[in-house]
């Protein structure tokens, strides 16, 4: 159903009209509710209710999307492959570059589906699954990186109580969806119909479908409680024992999607009195919907998630292991490391991600730390300047920790080389050999063995940072948000509508993608004015009589980064040495109501320091250096950490093969 709405603006008399896509409500099933006996007529009556859960048909929602003139031309003009051998996008993978819909010309949309349940109000007691949901979200990844981020930008498709999940199944929810990717799987694509009359020829698919790991086996239809099941990983055929031996994937058997749907067979086959048995031995739980989408693979395109695996699961149990040996040795203290924390100078950046403090009874129970995911990442790339002074940098326990820290950056990294990713599965392998010889009586977790499948699902799909769920999660906020006004009765309509109205006004916007805000702004005047446009023109090469108006900011923010004047660093450009030139942010500018320009000094980098995993950098007789954001090696804005009387600065993801990019 199409509906137009008028959004009143700023201006009383101005109205804009938009495309809203309203949400189908679909019943799930029926179930007796309760009876209620009528006095008065001595009878009873029985009271049903309906299980219906809500999804937002795909090709329509596509037809409101591509109606915006911008947001068209963003996903179908963008550059999505590289031509030298590098891994950035998706395309660059495996399983794209031999995708029947993508290998020829036209149009063809990625779809990227995510899955996660949320508890809407944080209920305890027996009411703490009343309002339980399973989201789908989904993002079409065509767009240009800088604006993949933008919460916008995550669709909505579905809505659906988990408790209905468990009684009808998970099939039903993404039949619809499977209805709509047929008819944009056909090569001559599908019309979609815009808002002004015209139609385009469409293709889209699914290209990958991310998860936590729970809710990836529930969607393949694997034994869904991988701690206690007996095939604990979805992308080999590895059992308990088998985890705790194997330190490359060239050691397990695969599994592939010919091999499971013959397993599935034997089950369907087999008397009722060992289909238990076949469903432990091959650990499925049933056949998926997931194996009828046209051109998916669901043990390629089910990615392991670098938040859950990593962040949330190898970090924290690594960290967990060393921290209590290196208090066992007596080459630290618990103090020592919580003071290191608490008086560490962090980054604007990393106020919001400063790791808690860890207490006796995290280093006993449950290996997180007491810490979320961006805590856990920030906590490993400072560890070295909290541990204290006792360690020895030279040992096997640092070692780990060296090996982690590399595999995580690897990981992070938004290009990689096939040389980046051989060094990848050296690293993995050698840091499950350690891991095993350092703590014999730790057991691997189901996440470290996730790890020896990580090479893989680069070749296969690209870079890990691609598909992570932390923007995903990030959604969920939103959602809760919505609890303080939204009706409880119909809890999935009135989340959905919610949902599409905003979407539908986001749309609507002069501007789709927020490019930008300001912080406090000044005018130069006089002799700064003139000295600012003659270094910017000379610098950057561009017409002193072209520059009209230049403003200054304390602070701003591209594409949802924050760059703040004199507190924060960026990676500039490699030297000689290929070792990456940092500046200090001294100056923020905009030209001409359009043109960013940064104001560094430029720092010098004296090497880079494999115990800390950080560059060490020192002042230099430097002026300012005009340079804008698209001369960056990354537009992360970094800190810069002082140890032992020396500056440091350590990046987020490695950017080794940015070097020729």
């Amino acid at each position: 159903m199409k509906i137009y709405y008028s959004l009143q603006t700023h201006n009383a008399n101005d109205f804009t009209a938009f495309l809203l896509q309203q949400p189908v409500q679909k019943t799930l099933g029926t179930t007796l509710s309760s009876t209620r006996r009528s006095h008065a007529r001595k009878r009873s009556s029985q009271l049903f209710k309906k299980h219906t859960y809500c999804y937002v048909p795909l090709i329509k929602n596509l037809e409101a999307i591509l109606s915006n003139d911008k947001l068209r031309e963003a996903l179908l003009q963008s550059t999505c492959k590289r031509t030298d051998g590098k891994l950035e996008f998706l395309q660059d993978g495996v399983v794209l570059s031999h995708h029947p819909l993508f290998a020829g010309d036209g149009h063809t949309l990625e779809l990227i589906l995510y899955s996660d349940e949320i508890e809407l109000c944080n209920a305890i007691g027996t009411r703490v699954k009343k309002h339980k949901l399973l989201m789908f979200y989904y993002l079409i990844s065509n767009l240009p990186k800088k604006y993949r981020s933008g919460l916008d930008m995550i669709n909505l498709f579905a809505v659906v109580r988990s408790e209905d999940v468990s009684i009808y199944g998970f099939d039903m929810i993404l039949e619809p969806l499977l209805h709509d990717l047929k008819k944009l799987s056909v090569p001559a694509g599908h019309p979609i119909h815009l808002n002004d009359g015209k139609t385009i020829l469409i293709r889209a698919s699914l290209v990958a479908y991310v998860a936590d790991n729970p809710a990836a086996h529930q969607a393949i239809g694997l034994k869904e409680s991988v701690g206690g099941a007996f095939r604990k990983c979805r992308f080999c055929h590895a059992d308990y024992n088998a985890m705790q031996n194997g330190f490359r994937e060239e050691e397990f058997e695969p599994r592939s999607l010919e091999r499971h749907l013959e397993q599935w067979n034997v089950i369907n086959e087999a008397p009722q009195a060992l289909k238990d048995h076949y469903k432990t031995a091959y650990g499925i739980n049933r056949k998926s919907i997931l194996t009828e989408f046209p051109h998916f693979d669901m043990f390629k395109q089910t990615p392991a998630d670098v938040m859950h695996v990593l962040l949330e699961g190898v970090i924290p149990l690594t960290l967990q292991a060393l921290i209590k040996y290196y208090i066992k040795t007596k080459k630290t203290t618990l103090a020592t490391i919580n003071k290191g924390i608490k008086d560490f100078q962090y980054g604007y950046m990393e106020a919001n991600d400063k790791p808690n403090l860890i207490r006796e009874t995290d280093l006993r129970g449950s290996s997180c730390l007491n810490q979320d995911a961006a805590k856990s990442y920030l906590l490993l790339r400072i560890f070295p300047f909290i541990i204290g002074d006792g360690i020895i940098f030279s040992d096997n326990h640092w070692e780990l920790y060296t090996l982690l820290s590399e595999i995580t950056e690897i990981c992070f990294a938004s290009v990689l080389s096939l040389e980046t990713i051989a060094q990848l599965k050296e690293d993995i392998a050698e840091y499950l050999r350690l891991f095993k010889e350092l703590f014999p009586d730790q057991p691997f977790t189901p996440k470290q063995h996730y790890l020896v499948h990580f090479p893989k699902i680069i070749i296969l799909l690209g870079p890990l940072i691609n598909l992570w769920a932390m923007r995903f999660e990030a959604k969920h906020q939103y959602f809760k948000e919505l609890k303080k006004i939204m009706n409880f009765k119909n809890i999935c309509l009135s989340l959905s509508r919610h949902h599409q109205k905003k979407a539908a006004m986001h749309r609507s916007a002069e501007s789709v993608f927020k490019d930008k805000e300001y912080g406090p702004v000044r005018h130069p005047q006089g002799e700064e004015l003139s000295q600012l446009k003659e270094r910017i023109s000379s610098t950057l090469a561009i017409d002193i009589t072209s520059i009209h108006g230049l403003e200054a900011f304390k602070w701003i923010k591209l594409h949802g980064t924050k760059y703040m004047e004199d507190e924060c660093y960026l990676a500039l450009q490699f030297d000689d040495e290929d070792h990456p030139v940092f500046g200090k942010l001294s100056g923020i500018f905009e030209l001409n109501i359009s043109f960013v320009v940064f104001d560094v000094i430029c720092l010098e980098t004296v090497g880079f320091d494999e115990t800390l995993k950080a560059f060490q950098v020192r002042s230099q007789a430097s002026g300012l250096t005009p340079v804008t954001p698209d001369m960056l090696i990354t537009h992360t804005p970094l800190a810069i950490y002082t140890y032992h009387g020396s500056s440091y600065i350590k990046l987020k993801g490695s950017i080794s093969d940015l070097k020729d990019s």
